[in-house]
């Protein structure tokens, strides 16, 4: 190992920042820090707004971990299906910008036919000169076959379909890193390993819940003024009847002499009293 290559090495190993949430002092500061960052109009909309400060405190400490900047780490990790994920490209420049390797590299080839399919077997593989030992160090190869055996391929909307040199390429840069590096994928995948892990779901079948028949309201006849026509006239006749006042009785005037003659003849006639002895006839 050379000098320059000792120097280069002892960069990369410089003492790690404190952990933000190791002290309540330290915390106070790094919110502090967090609130600037959550205001910024640049950060993504993971990281922007108050609401979302505490995720702008994780991604400060992996910027801890990782010796980098937060900006960096808030713009290259993202959240899918719950999970936190690096994209495959920051996962390149990581390894690139780790000092241990020379730079990562990808040797591609092909090796026939998927099987049952008409699809040429492309094949990728990453590797990179370690700059300890000098020695070249490859990943696992990553293959089309692979990508269909695994599912990726067949998944809707599959990039393997459209950008197969471009899929090859950063998963076997997830693979080298993971392997050799460990400590930059922080026990976390590539956003693309992630999509291409989740099962598809069927669409979940909402069955309605029975509506309550609204209740039948109970018609009431309107008064048809026909059905009581009788009671109406009655009533009516009611309504106009005007009571008469009976005519006092008539006081009959005194008689004169000629008229109590008259009277005198004809009032035994009206107040004959039948005899007790039967008539003639009833015999």
């Amino acid at each position: 190992m050379t000098e320059e290559t000792k120097k280069e090495l002892a960069v990369v190993e410089q003492k790690a920042v404190v952990d933000v949430f190791s002290d309540i002092n330290v915390f106070a500061n790094a919110k502090r820090i967090c609130m600037s960052l959550v205001k910024s109009d640049i950060v993504p909309q993971l990281y922007r707004g108050s609401d979302k400060l505490s995720n702008a405190m994780i991604a400060l400490e992996m910027a801890n971990r990782l010796k980098i900047s937060p900006l960096a780490v808030m713009q290259n990790m993202y959240v899918v299906q719950g999970r936190p994920t690096w994209a495959s490209s920051f996962i390149i420049a990581m390894i690139n910008n780790s000092g241990k390797f020379s730079g990562l590299k990808f040797k591609y080839g092909t090796n026939g036919t998927v099987a049952n399919m008409k699809l040429e077997n492309k094949t990728c593989r990453a590797y990179a000169t370690d700059k300890a030992t000098g020695e070249v160090v490859y990943g696992p190869e990553v293959s089309m076959q692979m990508a269909v055996n695994e599912g990726w391929y067949g998944k809707t909307g599959s990039k393997w379909k459209t950008l197969p040199e471009l899929m090859l390429s950063y998963r076997a840069a997830a693979f080298f890193g993971r392997l050799y590096v460990p400590e930059i994928m922080q026990g976390m995948h590539t956003d693309d390993e992630v999509e291409d892990s989740i099962e598809p779901q069927a669409p979940e079948i909402v069955t309605p819940a029975p509506t309550e028949e609204p209740k039948k309201r109970k018609t009431v006849k309107k008064p048809d003024i026909n059905d009581h026509k009788d009671d109406v006239k009655m009533y009516a006749v009611d309504a106009e009847f005007e009571p008469v006042e009976e005519p006092a009785p008539a006081v009959a005037e005194p008689m004169n002499e000629e008229e109590q003659k008259v009277a005198a003849v004809i009032e035994p006639v009206y107040d004959f009293d039948a005899p007790d002895a039967p008539f003639a006839f009833d015999e």
